[in-house]
């Protein structure tokens, strides 16, 4: 049995293939910059100097290569900078929660409660640490930040993506309405109050797990819904879809609007 309603790819860590190829760009009074970030361009060239990405990463941040890998992905695919602010104080380890939370469906049917319980007394601490230093007080206000930063290298259009937590991020910043951001593609993102969503006035797409305790289809039908309401485009995609397949959707949304 799992005892936390965690979705298991929240604090589940799983490295993708690569290396890293670009740099990070750490606190800078010079160079008026608050929020250390990863910077990479794409290897043939820029197609668009005038647009940039930020990547709003998931708790793991640089704990893990993924987001970095991401970022090299998306500079090449999209043919523009990506940014990933280093917006997480104090990231997670990978695999922190692994004995609480299902692979799939059922995995711990079997679970005895005994251990369960041991389980729960073994990483409940380390959660909680998790998501008390993730609190929005903290972090939405160095997102800002670090979106306001991007924008002073020049760029006329920003776009951005987020993961887990990241995507809650994006949430937030276009929600309030005092950021830069143009447009957003949210990806299995944390719970955000309804008062957030109903005020996003800018394009978004959403991906979500086919499996996620806390943002199901049903709830991610009705966000597009309130969204729409507001006259801007968005849409949303509850599937098992590969890696690739979701990233090539979230490529073509960003280019129309970063381009178009």
């Amino acid at each position: 049995m799992s005892f936390f309603p965690i979705s298991a790819c929240c604090l589940k860590g799983r490295d993708l293939p690569g290396t890293p190829r670009g740099v990070m760009q750490p606190v800078s009074l010079n160079d008026k910059r608050t929020v250390a970030r990863y910077y990479t361009s794409p290897q043939d060239g820029v197609k668009d100097p005038k647009a940039a990405l930020v990547l709003f990463a998931d708790v793991f941040m640089f704990k893990i290569p993924n987001n970095m890998i991401m970022a090299d992905m998306l500079a090449d695919k999209l043919g523009i900078p990506v940014y990933v602010p280093e917006y997480i104080p104090h990231a997670a380890s990978p695999g922190i929660i692994d004995p609480l939370t299902e692979s799939y469906p059922g995995a711990h049917a079997n679970k005895s409660w005994f251990t369960t319980i041991k389980d729960v007394f073994t990483c409940a601490p380390k959660v909680i640490g998790v998501l008390y230093s993730n609190r929005a007080s903290v972090i939405v206000p160095k997102c800002q930040a670090a979106v306001e930063e991007v924008k002073l290298e020049g760029y006329d259009k920003i776009g951005a993506i987020g993961y887990c937590r990241g995507g809650g991020m994006i949430i937030n910043l276009l929600g309030s309405g005092k950021t830069s951001l143009d447009c957003g593609v949210i990806l299995h993102p944390s719970p955000e109050s309804t008062s957030l969503v109903k005020a996003i006035n800018k394009p978004t797409q959403w991906h979500i797990a086919s499996d996620d305790h806390f943002f199901t289809a049903q709830k991610a039908d009705e966000t597009v819904g309130l969204i729409k309401k507001n006259g801007v485009e968005a849409e949303s995609d509850v599937s098992r879809k590969a890696f690739e397949e979701t990233h090539e959707k979230a490529v073509d949304f960003l280019s129309k609007y970063l381009f178009g």
